[in-house]
Parts: structure tokens; sequence; C-alpha cells
């Protein structure tokens, strides 16, 4: 499967991230391994708490995960009207059963020479105990701090309701350099 990413050049970037997340999820529930291509080594995945940074230790991840099958399903697709903060809640049915899980995602992409994105920064709760520790009702999971080149991230979430992601704040900031 080919990975489509955003035109830099595209005037409506709303639709242009609908379409980046449309075929990330889509990638994700054909073949993980494909994402390989939107994650550099300067990239960084928070699974359920976990930190994972560079693009073969993210593939691993994904690629281990402990289902064969899945099916993503989004519900709401909220992004900053440059396109490069996404955050996205859905439910994943896993293995063909019928009950769904929820997660939520929030990805910050940065523009490449090519005129697209790459992920670099990409947060995944799932509202589930597989394979990791159940977190608590109120649980803080931060402060963060990822560095990448001239942008620094701080990021905290807040988990309410068991895992669900209930509200999170991401703040950015560019480096003064003398």
């Amino acid at each position: 499967m080919t990975l489509t990413t955003i035109d830099r050049e595209n005037m409506d970037l709303e639709a242009a991230t609908k379409r980046f997340v449309e075929n990330y999820y889509t990638t994700f529930d054909a073949n993980r391994a494909d994402l390989v291509n939107l994650y550099h080594e300067d990239s960084a995945l928070i699974f359920d708490g976990r930190k994972f940074e560079g693009k073969e230790a993210i593939l691993a991840k994904l690629t281990s995960l402990p289902f064969q099958q899945c099916q993503h399903r989004v519900a709401t697709l909220n992004c900053m009207p440059t396109g490069d903060h996404v955050i996205v809640t859905g439910d994943i049915r896993l293995d063909g059963k019928q009950d769904a899980l929820l997660f939520t995602q929030f990805f910050h992409l940065i523009p490449t020479p090519q005129g697209s994105f790459y992920v670099w920064l990409d947060f995944f709760r799932m509202d589930s105990d597989w394979g990791q520790e159940q977190e608590q009702e109120g649980h803080l999971l931060g402060p963060l701090v990822v560095t990448s080149g001239e942008i620094d991230a701080l990021s905290c979430l807040y988990i309410s309701k068991g895992a669900v992601l209930n509200c999170y704040c991401v703040v950015l900031f560019s480096q003064l350099k003398g």
C-alpha cells in the first residue's frame, strides 16, 4: 500500500488532514509496517503511557501489538487551521470482536522539504487494560518533554473514566537562537 502525505501547497489543509487520517488508519488496519515512512528518526510515539523514539522503535511497537486484525472507526477529527496538530477519537475492533475499544490519538505533524508532513509526535491512548497497566481515574501522565531541532513540546495527558483521554494540554514553543 502506498502512503500519501499532506501536500503543503494544498490550500484546504483541513481536507488534507482528513485524507491523512483516513490513509493512516486504512494503512494501520491493512499492514502496520507500511506506516514506517510517516515517521522519522526524531519521531516519538507515546503508546498508552510508554515512550518509543525513532522510526525503528515505533515500527517495532506498532508491529508487535497483540492482535492480528483491527478496524478503526473515527468518531471525531479536530485539527488546527495549519493542519499540523490533529486530534482523533474513535473506536477500534480487534481480531473481529464485536466489542469496540475507545481510543484517542494526537498527531503533531512536521512539514518536510518535499512539501508534505511526517509524524513527529504521536500520542495514543486506548480504553483497555490489554498488555498495559490499568490507569486510575484522575491519573496525570506527564509532563513529558520531547525536543527536536528548534521545537520543544511539553505535553500532559490527563486520564479520566478508566484509560480514556479526557483532556490534554500541548504547549509548543520555538527556541531563540542567538
